[in-house]
């Protein structure tokens, strides 16, 4: 599989889990703890699934735990690039209105 989709499934199950932990923890100050727990579920997800980046685009890193860990963090943010775009595309359609 590409790596940038590996990156892009990743990502978007990084915001939907972390997304639905915050509904269950709705009475705590989520805003500090987002980006946190967000690059936690990254990092275990990583792991999990094996994903290193840097491995994926031929890039030997030892030991393979930093690729992991790396990986893990970027998933983090990359949930927010990907809904970004998302909400970019949807804005650049024509509307079925018309």
């Amino acid at each position: 599989m590409d790596s940038l989709t590996i990156l892009a499934i990743c990502s978007i199950v990084v915001q939907f889990i972390t997304e639905r932990i915050k509904q269950v923890f709705s009475s705590v100050n989520r805003a500090e703890f987002t980006p946190l727990l967000a690059a936690g579920i990254g990092v275990v997800l990583a792991f999990a699934v094996k994903a290193g980046l840097f491995a994926a685009f031929g890039v030997a890193v030892s030991p393979v735990w930093i690729d992991y860990l790396i990986t893990g963090i970027a998933f983090s943010g990359g949930a927010t690039l990907f809904n970004e775009l998302i909400k970019l595309i949807r804005e650049l359609r024509p509307s079925n209105s018309a």
